[in-house]
């Protein structure tokens, strides 16, 4: 289970509740739901997928400046930056943050445009 110090307002997680995940995709919107997380200790990470990478719009694995390099599905370089054992939706979430000072947030499907 996740402590709510891993975690920032915009993050991805899922919820367990009674030892049971629940497979719907959940994101931090506030404070309290940081709190929330702590006094249940019911949050999960999300394992990081090609499928989470394409979400956010990884193309090619690139991304904006940044290439990354997906090797035993935790190992990222970006640009100069190399990153070990990134292992959850929510840790490449921060990474891209700390990295841009931009979220890294699902692209929506074209799809749905008229």
């Amino acid at each position: 289970m996740m402590k709510s110090n891993e975690l920032r307002i915009g993050n991805y997680y899922n919820l367990v509740e009674d030892g049971v995940n629940i497979d719907d995709i959940y994101q931090i919107d506030d404070g309290y739901s940081l709190y929330l997380i702590d006094k249940h200790n019911n949050a999960k990470g999300i394992p990081l997928t090609e499928e989470w990478l394409k979400k956010f719009g990884f193309d090619g694995w690139d991304i904006g400046n940044y290439t990354m390099i997906l090797t035993n599905g935790n190992f990222f370089e970006f640009g100069n930056i190399i990153a070990q054992n990134i292992k959850y939706v929510h840790q490449l979430q921060n990474l891209y943050f700390a990295l841009t000072n931009e979220e890294l947030t699902i692209i929506e499907n074209d799809k749905n445009k008229d």
